[in-house]
């Protein structure tokens, strides 16, 4: 392909290959397919897929299930639907806002972080977190007390 865009791509000038990004004439070199939002490339943090916002104790799955459990897993396979009720929080290393598990996820309103890197290496079972479904963020770190913070998928005790 001698480092050009097929001709059915540039047609039109500056149409397709600004999805390419390849060098062809008329057109910017290396224009990106898609962009981090500012300041988000070296955070860490995935996107956000919704449900709101939850703290609790990491869980990879296996073992017994903490009380307060947020799931962290390497894809989201939609094997996991069943575990989705009472979750704390959901993070994954991949996958998207659309994917199945994510979308099942906003159903039963738990707070879901995905395509957060690193995230079964750096959330080991039994680290306190926090997942804020609406950025993507996902925080390790003591929490005051992880089991009296409420989530959207919990209503708070009548005054």
């Amino acid at each position: 392909m001698s480092g050009r865009c097929p001709p059915a791509c540039c047609r039109r000038p500056g149409a397709v290959a600004r999805l390419c990004g390849v060098p062809w004439s008329g057109s910017p070199v290396g224009v990106p397919v898609a962009e981090l939002p500012p300041g988000r490339g070296d955070s860490g943090d995935g996107q956000g897929a919704g449900g709101g916002f939850g703290s609790g104790t990491a869980w990879d799955g296996r073992g017994e299930r903490p009380e307060r459990a947020v799931l962290v897993v390497r894809s989201l396979d939609p094997a996991l639907a069943p575990l989705l009720p009472g979750l704390a929080g959901l993070v994954a290393e991949t996958g998207s806002a659309l994917s199945h598990l994510a979308v099942l996820a906003r159903e039963f309103k738990v707070p879901t972080a995905v395509g957060v890197p690193g995230a079964l290496d750096r959330f080991p079972a039994g680290v306190p977190l926090t997942v804020d479904g609406a950025t993507g963020a996902v925080t390790a770190g003591d929490l005051d007390d992880p089991t009296s913070r409420p989530t959207e998928n919990e209503e708070e005790p009548a005054a």
